[in-house]
């Protein structure tokens, strides 16, 4: 699926559903960049929607095990062996999606249904609008290769902010503070042979299971 494809699908499901206040992701792409905050362009665009991204550590799936568990059932009983054309596999997904959220009970949720505990989030979609910024910032457009034009250098920032405006802002005689809105994505040197540093976002706790309304 490309990323355009995969955009519009997550802007449909945010226009019917609302927005989700989490989404618990791994590393990889297309919800992981490994660099800044570990944020892809998707994952920025969830960021500037209000969206926290929570990536889980790499290499334990078991932190989204519900998730995976999921997934592994559904690869069971709906591809195993796959439909004989596309039209039978979409049926067949379509009734297999309709019997676990209106039919089947889940132990984690107390042998409820899905759609018996189903709560539409009250966070209503909206487009992001361009970001502002004070005036003690200085205004950057980010390049289609990652970059900015900064005391007459191109400065990498990363490649998943590109088309994004930024604001810069002085931190100390010889650096400034780079932001993404109220995103603070690390500090650049003055001295362009000086790579920008990102900030490093600490985890608070270990991973636990999202409760059933905390996440898309």
């Amino acid at each position: 699926m490309t990323l355009g494809l995969l955009w519009r699908s997550f802007e449909r499901a945010f226009k019917q559903y609302g927005l989700p206040r989490a989404i618990r992701v791994d590393n990889g792409r297309p919800f992981g960049g490994g660099w800044v905050l570990g944020l892809s362009q998707l994952s920025v665009w969830w960021r500037l929607l209000g969206i926290e991204v929570d990536f889980i550590d790499p290499g334990k799936p078991y932190q989204n095990g519900a998730h995976e568990r999921m997934h592994l059932t559904l690869k069971l009983e709906i591809a195993n062996p796959a439909a004989n054309s596309l039209e039978a596999q979409q049926r067949r997904t379509k009734n297999w999606v309709r019997s676990f959220n209106d039919d089947r009970p889940h132990e984690a949720l107390g042998m409820k249904t899905p759609s018996e505990i189903y709560v539409a989030s009250e966070l209503k979609y909206h487009r992001v609008s361009r970001l502002e910024y004070g005036a003690e910032f200085a205004l950057r457009l980010v390049n289609s290769k990652g970059d900015i034009q900064w005391f007459n250098h191109r400065r990498f920032i990363g490649e998943a902010f590109k088309g994004q405006y930024l604001g810069l802002r002085r931190y100390d005689e010889q650096a400034h503070e780079v932001y993404l809105g109220e995103i603070l994505l690390g500090h650049l040197p003055d001295a362009h042979f000086c790579a920008f540093r990102p900030t490093v976002e600490k985890r608070k706790n270990a991973r636990k299971p999202f409760p059933p309304s905390s996440s898309i």
